[in-house]
């Protein structure tokens, strides 16, 4: 693999400096210089990584070993980026989203398939024989890459921590992990103190989510349940609280995370929350029904025991039918005057109505007249 400094974007100025591109050509960019490109330039920079290989890389200024934010990741897939380098020593909210894509999709082998509408078009498949049936089209499922509404109604959490470092099932990496805490793998003691009250947080991360309007979503969507007060063994949460309802237009780009919180209250009346567990998956590999997932710690480790249970449904999102001109007849005769209602005002239409019923006792309701009638109508809407 060769590793080439970035020109641009476009293929007939690539050919000036290089030769043909290849695949086994790869373009480092910055973290600060990539986020600049995927909001400006993310069409361009898609198409250029059909042929050539793209890496980004934390910036330099993340002294902690920090990462980038979830959404900016979301954000570089969704460009079709290659390999977005991660600081795996730091399990924060980059980490996580890594870690929910990688390892749920394509049975986590290590590498992820481009989404077919990304894809190269492959060449269209030949029409039917003359005289030959057609087949009567299926009403299908949503796929992983059509818009959904996805309705989550949550029912209960089940053996929750007391603590961040409690019943931590031990990974490989653990040895190497500045925050891995020794006595997270050590059996605690039951005790009936320091009893946890549970809320979750409900989020739906990359892409477009939220609304059912495209033009009014946004790349992050959340929503918190009540609190339910001293139950840590299976807090239970009322349906109307429990049940939430988001448009998912980039199902293949976008993750659902259910963040579970301890909220106790601090000294003096202050409250406070903290994370107990996580867990996450890409929409895109999510199927309806009845679901326990089980939940993973700060530090990355998955707790031992420790589920949440709910319901999904997906359903696909209708598309708003565009409005039909509103047709007025006028006088007699069999001739019809389109108004577009939606781009007058009432007093507008006012106007041009009885500037059009003057002219009809005038000059006749003939086509002739009417089709006049039509041009003053568009002329008085406008002034």
């Amino acid at each position: 693999m060769r590793a080439v400094r970035h020109i641009t974007f476009k293929t007939e100025d690539w050919r000036l400096h290089l030769d043909e591109p290849q695949p086994m050509r790869i373009t480092s960019f910055g973290e600060k210089r990539a986020a600049e490109f995927v909001a400006l330039q993310a069409a361009d920079w898609a198409t250029h990584n059909h042929w050539q290989l793209s890496r980004v890389y934390p910036k330099a200024t993340r002294l902690e070993s920090s990462n980038m934010p979830d959404n900016l990741a979301c954000r570089l897939w969704a460009a079709a980026v290659h390999m977005v380098s991660l600081n795996f020593q730091y399990w924060d909210s980059g980490m996580q989203v890594n870690h929910a894509l990688f390892s749920l999709t394509n049975g986590g082998c290590g590498y992820i398939l481009r989404a077919e509408h990304r894809a190269p078009a492959e060449p269209a498949a030949p029409a039917a024989a003359d005289g030959a049936d057609a087949a009567p089209p299926r009403e299908l499922p949503p796929s992983g890459g059509d818009p959904v509404v996805l309705q989550l109604q949550l029912y209960s959490c089940h053996n929750l921590p007391k603590s961040a470092v409690e019943r931590h099932e031990a990974q490989p990496w653990d040895e190497f992990h500045p925050l891995a805490d020794p006595r997270a793998f050590q059996s605690v003691p039951l005790t009936s103190s320091d009893v946890v009250s549970t809320s979750v947080e409900v989020e739906l991360i990359g892409g477009r989510v939220g609304a059912e309007d495209p033009d009014a979503c946004d790349d992050r969507w959340s929503a918190f349940t009540t609190v339910v007060t001293d139950n840590g063994l299976d807090p239970r949460f009322p349906e109307r609280e429990g049940f939430f309802k988001a448009a998912v237009h980039t199902p293949e780009n976008s993750f659902l995370k259910l963040s579970v919180y301890n909220n106790r209250e601090k000294l003096m009346g202050r409250g406070g929350k903290r994370l107990l567990g996580y867990a996450m998956a890409p929409v895109a590999v999510l199927r309806p029904g009845y679901r326990t997932l089980q939940l993973i710690a700060p530090t990355g480790n998955p707790i031992e025991a420790c589920t949440i249970f709910f319901r999904l449904d997906l359903l696909r999102l209708q598309k708003p039918e565009p409005a039909a001109p509103v047709k007025e007849r006028h006088g007699s005769g069999d001739a019809w005057s389109a108004v577009r209602l939606s781009m007058l005002s009432v007093n507008a239409f006012t106007r041009a109505r009885r500037k059009m019923n003057k002219s009809v006792c005038v000059g006749g309701g003939g086509p002739r007249g009417l089709s006049l009638l039509a041009e003053e109508a568009a002329a008085a809407a406008a002034e």
